[in-house]
Formats: C-alpha cells, structure tokens, sequence
C-alpha cells in the first residue's frame, strides 16, 4: 500500500510467463487482484485493489526493469 504498510517482492525467472507473475501477485494475500488484459494486440498485466477508500492505494515501483506503465 501507498502508506508502506504492505510491501512485497515477486522474483520471476526469465522463463516464466505473465500468467506466472497473475498467479504470483494473486497468491501474496495483501488485497491486491491480478489479471490478464488483451487489448486487441497484446496482452497486459491488470492491478486493482480489492479494498476502497484513499489508504488502499496501490505504487509499483518498475524502475529496475527499464519498461513502464501505461
């Protein structure tokens, strides 16, 4: 969470698959759902929150992997 409260670390092989990271996120139990999103051209990786209000903020922090978020 955005308080620091809640903080992990998914480490993936270079083998593994975005299926793999889905699954990884949905097993840490922090209240944070994973999924798949095709956009008609490829797929995407989908966070959401499973909790509501402004403490439940998710950051992810993809700076050491040199791709972004869009």
């Amino acid at each position: 969470m955005i308080d620091g409260t809640a903080t992990a670390t998914v480490t993936l092989s270079a083998s593994q698959t975005l299926n793999d990271l889905v699954s990884a996120i949905n097993g840490l139990d922090l209240g944070i759902g994973a999924g798949t999103l095709y956009d008609g051209s490829t797929y995407r990786l989908l966070l959401t929150s499973r909790m509501t209000g402004r403490a439940s903020r998710l950051q992810v922090d993809m700076s050491n992997f040199g791709i972004s978020l869009q």
